[in-house]
Parts: C-alpha cells; sequence; structure tokens
C-alpha cells in the first residue's frame, strides 16, 4: 500500500466547573504543520473546529473507559491521518453517542464508490475547504457511516474494507462475513 506518515497522539482533558470531564484526542502529523489561530481551538460546545471533535468520555459510572475494538476483537487501529478521518477526526473510526451516523467502516475509496456517494447526495470528491475537508481520491482510506457502506454493499459499489480499523459498531448494520468478503487486510 501507501506510505503512511508517523503520528503523534496528542491527549487534552478538560473539565469545566460542573461539567464532566472532556477528552480531547488529536493525532498530528511529524511533520510542522501550523494550525489556523481561532480554528484549532477547543470549545465546550460538542462541535467540531478545525480537525477537533469534542467527545464526551463518561463511562456512565462504569470507571475507566475501554479501549476502542475493532470487527476481530483487537484494539482499533488507525484508518488515516492523511486525509484525517473519524466522526472525531482522530485518525481512527471510533464512534460514540453523538456519532448518529456510525462513521465506523475503514474503507478505501474508489473512483466507482466516490461516484456511487455522490450519486446518493454525499459528495466525498469535492474539496470542503472551509471545514478543513480536502476531498477524497481513490486511495484515500475513510471512515464511511456503516449504513451507507450497507448500501454500497447492496448495490454491488462497496468499497474494500480494512477490518483491524474498522470499528465494532459497524457490526449492527454490516455482517461480519460480508465486511470479510470485502478486506484488504486479511491473510
Amino acid at each position: 500500500m501507501g506510505v503512511k506518515k508517523a503520528a503523534r497522539k496528542k491527549v487534552q482533558r478538560m473539565k469545566q466547573p460542573g461539567a464532566p470531564v472532556i477528552t480531547i484526542t488529536e493525532f498530528e502529523e511529524t511533520e510542522v504543520r501550523e494550525g489556523i489561530p481561532g480554528r484549532d481551538e477547543p470549545d465546550f460546545t460538542g462541535q467540531r473546529k478545525g480537525n477537533t471533535m469534542l467527545r464526551d468520555d463518561r463511562a456512565g459510572g462504569e470507571g475507566r473507559r475501554q479501549a476502542a475494538r475493532n470487527v476481530l476483537g483487537e484494539v482499533l487501529e488507525i484508518c488515516s491521518i492523511t486525509p484525517m478521518t473519524g466522526f472525531y477526526r482522530d485518525g481512527c473510526c471510533n464512534t460514540g453517542r453523538e456519532d448518529m451516523g456510525s462513521h465506523t467502516v475503514c474503507a478505501l475509496m474508489t473512483a466507482a464508490f466516490l461516484e456511487f456517494s455522490k450519486s446518493r447526495g454525499n459528495d466525498l470528491s469535492t474539496p470542503l475547504l472551509e471545514f478543513g475537508f480536502p476531498g477524497l481520491k481513490p486511495g484515500d482510506r475513510w471512515c464511511l457511516c456503516a449504513p451507507r457502506w450497507q448500501e454500497a454493499f447492496e448495490a454491488n459499489q462497496a468499497p474494500r474494507v480494512v477490518l483491524r480499523a474498522t470499528h465494532e459498531g459497524a457490526l449492527a448494520h454490516c455482517s461480519l462475513a460480508d465486511l470479510k468478503r470485502f478486506a484488504v487486510d486479511l491473510a
């Protein structure tokens, strides 16, 4: 496959008086990137600012949050940091209560799938620079909504998937057998 850029994980824990602890996880490329003042600063609204999404890490009184798992039951691996993907823009197909679309399938983009997605109203190839979205091209990895992958599968347009980077939450929408048939990372 392509060359992976090294990344380092940056975690910040923030707490406002009377509010739960919120964790921000970002992956930064080892090459120097300049941030945009005002855009990359976190806020407490739960909204995206730049490439950051705040995540509610409350475990519902169950103690420490467990490491995310992939569809194989292993620790979830990074899907892509170039382009930066994931609902939380942390490079992983993590999910949580805030992720209504279940962005859990790490998929390898193809021209056919990008056209299919565009025909269904989700244009992933056109850049939206005001939102920090570069647009996708064939060969990019991206965290797809599991229902969209299933829709593409049923239309014979499903892209290949990286199982080790596909969150176990995808199994609520897609069968493991179908995902395995499209896996790029099974020996």
